[in-house]
């Protein structure tokens, strides 16, 4: 079930990725994998030969990508299965944006060897704009909704410091709940920061550039809304679910419907950008914008003599950062090494996952270890110890829950909130009651549980 649930949420990004890259072939704004055409040039055959092949190649791509994680089914191990999906995931990112890039280099050559370039002016000097679009589509934001959801948003934490203060969990509750809160709140000022783009300019028609602007913004709009209040039902879900199934489920419903919404949204601005640049250029010479010069490899913005830092992408409703702005180049930087860096990721958890859990006895006190994480229990605190031959239910609450090993802070079933250090294939559990908390610890066959539990006896038995 781990396994299948680490695989799904890699594997996700594989259909949205084909679906968005597909719908690259037809065409919106002119524009076809990248590269700006003239109404005839879209239909030219080495044009919808160049398509064919583009398709060909995404789809072979994508299926084995995707069938490619589920040969970690087999494995144990959940940190091994990590390690391999971070390798697994820089192929996944990268081979795409490689498919599309050859698309996008042979429409690009047809293009200069056919001339197929648009009467109006372009090139490295020139960005196109349309300030009578900007002016006619004053896209209002939906404020209410966004306030409501953030003041919404504050209320799990205004709970758990009236009712749960005392609780074991409380402060990582807390701050996972005002994290929550934050994104909450910002959802509304990053809609109205991304709608405030510039109008979209597909020529000189204003009418169209207005409509195109104005679809644009309503996804923009109805994403973030929908990311406010999806948000907003997990961070109850988090705070007030009696276990990590329900956490879990909460994550796994809010993913898929944020994803699906995410796929849908996108796709229907483009199929409006398609039927609204159908309609409104229906006239073969009518002039129309052309910035591939400022697009690298058709995916990539490049612009020296544009002074702002993220700008909306062509095609759809996403934005890009700017590249030739120092910002954008550490941006982008940072996200490559980010995901270049994944594995390590992987490997920090095996480390996780195989680490000896030690432990030592002293006159006075045990100390179980485990990498960085110590617990402590004095022996004057101890109320109660005995041995448990079998492991309660157990549900995360804050902490790491492999196969092999559960390790923070567990509700476990008739014992409430406890301390735990264990591997949950063990054969026997060390139960250790003070005044103040619950431990469960196990030492994977490495130490007599028995003797321990003797050892840490109360002293006033």
């Amino acid at each position: 079930m781990f396994n299948l649930f680490l695989i799904v949420c890699f594997d996700l990004m594989i259909p949205i990725l084909y679906f968005v890259q597909r719908n690259e072939v037809k065409p919106k704004k002119n524009i076809i994998l990248g590269v700006t055409l003239t109404p005839a040039a879209q239909q030219d055959e080495r044009v919808l030969a160049v398509c064919k092949t583009y398709l060909r190649r995404l789809r072979l791509v994508c299926a084995v990508l995707f069938v490619l994680p589920f040969g970690c089914m087999p494995i144990q191990y959940g940190s091994i299965v990590t390690l391999l999906l971070c390798i697994w995931l820089i192929p996944a990112i990268a081979v795409p944006v490689a498919v599309y890039a050859l698309a996008n280099r042979s429409l690009m050559k047809l293009k200069r060897e056919n001339n197929w370039f648009s009467p109006m002016p372009a090139g490295k000097q020139f960005v196109v704009a349309d300030l009578q679009a900007a002016v006619r589509e004053p896209f209002r934001v939906h404020r209410a909704q966004f306030i409501i959801s953030s003041v919404l948003s504050l209320v799990p934490v205004l709970l758990l410091v009236i009712f749960r203060r005392d609780a074991n969990d409380f402060w990582p509750l807390t701050i996972t709940s005002i994290t929550f809160a934050v994104i909450v709140a910002l959802c509304g000022p990053m809609c109205a920061f991304l709608i405030r783009r510039r109008a979209d300019t597909v020529g000189e028609n204003t009418d169209l550039n207005v409509a195109l602007t104005r679809v644009r913004r309503r996804g923009w709009n109805t994403m973030w809304l929908l990311m406010a209040w999806l948000t907003l039902g997990l961070e109850f879900a988090m705070v007030w679910g009696d276990s990590s199934w329900i956490f879990l489920a909460a994550i796994v419903v809010y993913t898929a419907v944020l994803c699906v919404a995410a796929l849908g949204i996108e796709l229907h601005v483009r199929a409006r950008q398609q039927e609204l640049t159908a309609a409104g250029m229906s006239n073969a010479e009518t002039p129309y914008a052309d910035e591939d010069a400022f697009w690298i490899w058709g995916q990539f913005y490049y612009n020296k003599n544009d002074s702002h830092l993220i700008v909306n992408d062509r095609v759809g409703m996403n934005s890009s950062v700017n590249l030739a702005r120092p910002a954008g180049k550490i941006f982008m930087g940072f996200a490559a090494l980010l995901i270049l860096l994944m594995p390590l990721l992987g490997v920090w958890m095996v480390s996780e996952e195989f680490s000896p859990i030690t432990c030592t006895v002293s006159e006075t006190e045990l100390t179980v270890s485990h990498g960085i994480t110590t617990y402590t229990v004095e022996k004057s605190d101890v109320q109660n110890v005995s041995v448990l031959e079998d492991l309660p239910d157990c549900s995360k609450q804050m902490g790491t829950n492999f196969p092999t090993l559960y390790k923070g802070t567990f509700r476990v079933d008739g014992y409430a909130s406890c301390e735990v250090l264990l591997d949950p294939t063990d054969d026997d559990f060390l139960l250790i009651q003070t005044d103040r908390k619950t431990y469960i610890f196990s030492f994977r066959g490495k130490e007599n549980v028995s003797a321990l539990a003797e050892s840490m006896q109360p002293q006033h038995a």
